[in-house]
C-alpha cells in the first residue's frame, strides 16, 4: 500500500548522547505512550498492545548521522486505492507521530536529567556539610596548638610549601569526589571516569614529585627535620589549608548542582520539525499508472477477442 514517510532532525546536546537519545526513542515506555496517545492498536487491527509494538517498531526509523544528529521517520501504510481524505490523514498522522517521538524524547530526557541532578545535589550536599565539619574541627585544632605553645606562624619558605602541596592534595580530594559522583551515574569504562582518573593519577604523580629519599612525611617530608612543635604546627596548618581549598570547590559544586537540579529546559534542539510528506513512498504513482495501463489493455484484449468470437458463432 501507500507509504508516508515524513522526517525529521535533532541536533543532540552534548553528541556523544545520541546512543541514549536512540534508547529513550526505542524504549517500551516512549513506544506505549506513543501507541496510546494515537490509537495504534486500533488502527493496527491488532488484538493487544504486544502486536502494536511489533508494527510500531517495525515502521519507526532512527538514524545517528554521521554528523551526530538523529533522522527520525515514520511510516505510515493505506490501501492500495484508497479516498483523498485517507491519504491526506496518513499523512498528517505521520507527521504527528514523529513530531510526539521528539516531544517524549525531550521529555524522558529532561526526568533523566532532573533525576541525576538530584543525586549528584544529594550527594555534594553531604560531602559539603562534612568538609564544612572537617574544617571547623581543623581550624579549631590550629588555634588550641598557637594558643597553648604560643607558635603563631612558621617561615615564608615554609609557608608557600605548605600552600603548593595543600593546593594539590585539595585538588585530588575534590577530583575523587567528582569520580566518586561520575562512578554514580556512567559505566566504568565510560570516557568522563577514564578521564577523572586520568587526572587523579597526574595529581598524585606531580604530590609524588614534592617528596625525596630521605623524605619521611606523607604529606609534607620537607617538615621531617622539623623540631616536633615546629611539624606540628605546619601539618595543622596544611590541614587548614586543604579544607579551605576543598570548601571553596565543593561550594561552588553544590550552588552547580542546585541551579541544575531546577533547572528545566530543552534537551535537544530541533532542526526541521516533522512535517506531512508530499509524496507517498511506495508504491510509486508511475509504476501504478504503467501496472493499471497494462491491466486496461489486456482487459480489453479480452473483451474484444470474447466479443469477435461471439459474433462468429452468431454468424455461423
Amino acid at each position: 500500500g501507500m507509504v508516508n514517510l515524513p522526517m525529521s532532525e535533532l541536533l543532540l546536546k552534548p553528541d556523544d548522547e545520541s546512543l541514549s537519545f536512540i534508547a529513550i526513542l526505542k524504549s517500551r515506555t516512549v513506544m506505549e505512550d506513543v501507541i496510546n496517545k494515537f490509537n495504534l492498536t486500533e488502527l493496527y487491527k491488532v488484538e493487544n498492545i504486544e502486536n502494536s509494538l511489533k508494527i510500531l517498531k517495525k515502521n519507526s526509523i532512527f538514524i545517528i548521522e554521521p554528523e551526530g544528529t538523529i533522522r527520525i521517520m515514520f511510516l505510515v501504510k493505506t490501501k492500495w486505492f484508497h479516498l483523498l481524505d485517507e491519504e491526506e490523514m496518513a499523512k498528517k498522522l505521520s507527521a504527528d507521530i514523529v513530531n510526539y517521538y521528539i516531544q517524549k524524547l525531550d521529555n524522558v530526557n529532561r526526568e533523566l536529567k532532573s533525576k541525576e541532578a538530584s543525586f549528584q545535589r544529594v550527594f555534594i550536599e553531604k560531602r559539603y556539610n562534612k568538609n564544612l565539619t572537617d574544617l571547623g574541627i581543623a581550624e579549631d585544632k590550629l588555634k588550641l596548638f598557637q594558643e597553648k605553645h604560643k607558635m603563631i606562624s612558621i617561615s615564608d619558605q615554609s609557608a608557600a610549601a605548605i600552600e603548593i602541596a595543600a593546593e594539590i592534595k585539595a585538588e585530588i580530594l575534590a577530583s575523587e569526589v567528582e569520580l566518586e559522583v561520575a562512578r554514580k551515574i556512567f559505566n566504568e569504562n565510560n570516557h568522563e571516569i577514564i578521564k577523572v582518573e586520568h587526572k587523579i593519577n597526574a595529581l598524585k604523580s606531580q604530590f609524588d614529585k614534592l617528596n625525596t629519599s630521605n623524605m619521611t612525611d606523607d604529606f609534607f617530608p620537607s617538615f621531617s627535620n622539623f623540631p616536633y612543635l615546629g611539624l606540628k604546627l605546619a601539618r595543622l596548618m596544611r590541614e587548614v589549608s586543604i579544607q579551605n581549598q576543598l570548601f571553596i570547590y565543593l561550594t561552588q559544586q553544590y550552588e552547580e548542582a542546585k541551579i541544575k537540579e531546577a533547572k528545566d529546559s530543552p534537551t535537544v534542539l530541533v532542526l526541521d520539525k516533522g512535517v506531512s510528506p508530499n509524496l507517498r513512498s511506495s508504491p510509486k504513482r508511475f509504476f501504478i499508472f504503467i501496472s493499471t495501463f497494462i491491466s486496461i489493455l489486456i482487459l480489453s484484449c479480452i473483451v474484444v477477442y470474447m466479443l469477435e468470437a461471439n459474433k462468429l458463432n452468431i454468424d455461423n
